[in-house]
């Protein structure tokens, strides 16, 4: 919460902090509420860049305008990352499509949640069911997809693929199961 409600802090501002913060481990609500923060429609990897050491980011910039596409490589550099709830908030905080390969370098990842929870009209990728991939210790996905009305599918397919793929990329892990419901909510539109 270092700099919660920081309402005139801009975008340059904030890279400007976060290129001094390099060794720094817990992102939690670190710039929420600082309403000043616009990413103008896209939400870039620069912000990520000197975050390599992050292991928590937990509504990071919730309360921001940090809203838009994801740019591709997004998370790339969060390697040692465990923990990502809901970084930009939720509710119409992501839109477009979610690029490929999107927690490929991630393999730490324990916990990936609420990180689309509302956004509607989204596209999700046909290469969705590689998502989880890499991520074997992966245990928690609760809300991923919760709330995402009018989400487009680019095949009907893709729900059960991704569903059957993190099950399989997760096998010794028994929470993931219970989760899955509440992943898939039943406000997918299917092209």
């Amino acid at each position: 919460e270092s700099f919660a409600g920081c309402r005139l802090m801009t975008y340059q501002q904030m890279l400007n902090i976060l290129s001094t913060m390099t060794n720094c481990t817990d992102f939690g609500w670190t710039f929420s509420g600082c309403s000043g923060i616009n990413s103008n429609g896209e939400i870039k990897k620069e912000i990520f860049a000197n975050m390599g050491k992050a292991k928590s980011l937990s509504y990071t910039f919730s309360g921001t305008n940090i809203t838009g596409q994801l740019e591709a490589g997004i998370f790339d550099n969060l390697t040692q990352v465990v923990t990502i709830i809901a970084p930009f908030g939720t509710g119409q905080r992501v839109t477009g499509h979610i690029p490929a390969n999107l927690l490929k370098y991630n393999t730490e990842l324990v916990t990936f949640a609420d990180v689309f929870n509302g956004s509607s009209g989204l596209e999700v990728a046909t290469n969705i069911d590689t998502m989880f991939l890499t991520n074997t210790k992966l245990e928690n996905i609760y809300g991923l997809f919760a709330g995402c009305n009018n989400a487009v599918m680019t095949t009907n397919e893709n729900w059960s693929i991704l569903r059957k793929s993190v099950i399989l990329q997760n096998k010794q892990t028994k929470a993931i199961l219970r989760f899955l419901k509440r992943l898939f909510d039943e406000n997918i539109y299917k092209k």
